[in-house]
């Protein structure tokens, strides 16, 4: 997702699962939060994912608020029995 690589999953809630990932240019640990696939085609659930990496950015520094660094969305390859399917993903990192 984006410069970060998953590497294992962590917990997951409403509309998000929390993986563990590492900045692949920094080496830096971080948790990324991806929007739960099966979720992604409401509205008003992307809505919402989108709206909470604006208000993680401007409560950067904050206290007792986890650190932003990025948000994005890219298109995963996965395939699933034999044929390669393209699946959005939005991320906050």
């Amino acid at each position: 997702m984006g410069d970060y690589m998953l590497d294992e999953y962590i917990d997951a809630g409403g509309f998000g699962i929390v993986y563990r990932g590492r900045n692949v240019v920094t080496d830096a640990v971080v948790a990324v939060k991806v929007l739960d696939p099966e979720k992604a085609g409401h509205p008003d659930v992307s809505a919402e994912f989108q709206n909470e990496g604006v208000l993680l950015q401007k409560l950067q520094g904050r206290s007792h608020v986890i650190n932003w660094f990025e948000s994005g969305a890219q298109t995963v390859q996965v395939t699933l029995g034999g044929v390669c399917l393209p699946i959005p993903v939005s991320f906050h990192g």
